[in-house]
């Protein structure tokens, strides 16, 4: 396992003391990747997944995810597996498994300009669950965290972000207006409400006119949210939702 650079640390002596930590927990390392792929037990899988997205959070060289990447490619095919079966624990496996290719799409690869995962292929897993309609529900839970990685992006807003944020708008459109996508909105309105005065306007139309055809029964606290992130006149527009939505 080679450290290419550990981002946690500010000085050269700190990294050297880093890394050469981790270089001598690297068999142990090895073995609980293994684990990963050969346990059923999801749980354990869920801590796994916790451990190495950490260890890539601090800059840990690519070649942590094993030669090949081999365990990268069992991640992506257990998401790809629950797009037609259900496992147990799938609602805590699937926010874990998103969280690390989430990492991994940012962290800098060794000796190659190309990233190890794009963005773009982590929302298309995620689009992917939803239509297959198998593990909806849980994968709309994780959209929350979908959203915010690729709404919240700081200085890495770029053409390939700007896809992904199109792909999921396209997403919600076509979804009831649950709580977990008036959450969504409701996160995507907080970031364009300052930063995106075009779309935060198209995107506010877009969600007054699901709440007002909306069947769902959605809490007062998220409606409220929701609406007070909408580019509407806020008296106004609780007060017609209070007619036309049913509340908890």
């Amino acid at each position: 396992m080679r450290i290419v650079s550990l981002i946690s640390c500010s000085r050269p002596p700190e990294k050297l003391m880093l890394a050469t930590t981790i270089v001598k927990f690297e068999p142990f390392v090895k073995k609980v990747l293994e684990l990963y792929t050969t346990t059923s037990n999801t749980l354990v899988q869920v801590e796994i997944l916790y451990l190495v997205q950490h260890l890539v959070n601090i800059g840990v060289s690519s070649s942590l995810l094993g030669p090949d990447q081999v365990f990268l490619k069992h991640v992506i095919q257990q998401l790809e597996f629950l797009e037609k079966w259900t496992i147990p624990s799938s609602d805590v496996l699937l926010p874990a498994l998103f969280a690390f290719l989430f990492s991994v799409s940012k962290a800098k690869p060794d000796f190659s300009p190309k990233p190890i995962l794009s963005i773009t292929r982590v929302v298309q897993l995620w689009r992917t669950l939803i239509e297959k309609q198998k593990n909806m529900h849980k994968a709309l839970e994780v959209g929350v965290l979908v959203v915010k990685e690729v709404f919240e992006t700081g200085s890495r807003i770029n053409a390939e972000v700007e896809s992904c944020r199109n792909v999921i708008i396209e997403v919600l459109k076509n979804l009831e207006l649950d709580e977990n996508v008036a959450e969504m909105f409701t996160s995507i309105l907080g970031q364009w409400k300052q930063y995106n005065s075009s779309r935060y306007k198209e995107v506010s139309d877009l969600v007054f006119h699901k709440l007002l055809h909306s069947s769902s029964i959605l809490s007062y606290d998220i409606l409220e949210s929701l609406v007070d992130n909408c580019d509407l006149l806020y008296d106004f527009s609780l007060s017609v939702l209070k007619k036309q939505t049913r509340f908890k």
